[in-house]
């Protein structure tokens, strides 16, 4: 299995995030846009797992010691930079670090891979057409703020490739205190 943990975003955000994606789906490019029901802050990428390693990493979840935090979901964020644009995402934030303490304790817990500035991906790019167009769209919309919601568990995620993209099922959640 292909595991990764994450943080869920909640229906009414992601309903923001999805009529931006719209507007980026009409600026000139191509590119593969994350899916409504695959939108989330990736935690730590754990890669190809076994049943056995599976549930060490449940066992490592549940024992994670975290509470419940708040992020805002604020501005464009271009990997790897704007001259050279692969994905992208929405920064991230919150005010009291607790994100990035949440990552460290998982990885701490579970092991993976992280970055320790979080993203939400909307759209992997294959293609620019009018890099000015594009860059002026993505500079127009830099501080576009799409909400605040409440971190309340991480959940562990089986990430599988069908020939209609990434299917992501979740098998496991830590509800945090």
């Amino acid at each position: 299995m292909r595991l990764f943990t994450c943080i869920l975003i909640p229906n009414k955000i992601k309903l923001s995030l999805l009529r931006f994606q719209d507007e980026l789906s009409r600026i000139p490019l191509k590119g593969n846009f994350v899916e409504k029901d695959n939108l989330h802050i990736t935690i730590t990428f754990l890669g190809e797992k076994n049943e056995n390693e599976t549930k060490n990493i449940m066992n490592g979840l549940n024992k994670l010691d975290a509470n419940v935090f708040r992020v805002q979901l604020d501005g464009i964020k271009i990997i790897p930079r704007m001259n050279n644009i692969k994905i992208i995402g929405i920064s991230v934030k919150d005010h009291d670090e607790q994100l990035k303490d949440l990552i460290e304790k998982t990885v701490k817990n579970i092991g993976g891979t992280y970055h320790l500035e979080s993203k939400l991906t909307l759209c992997r790019v294959s293609k620019i057409f009018d890099k000015n167009e594009v860059l002026d769209f993505l500079r127009k919309n830099q501080y576009i703020k799409f909400g605040e919601f409440e971190v309340n568990s991480i959940n562990l995620m089986e990430s599988t490739l069908t020939k209609n993209g990434l299917l992501y099922k979740n098998i496991f959640t830590k509800v945090l205190k």
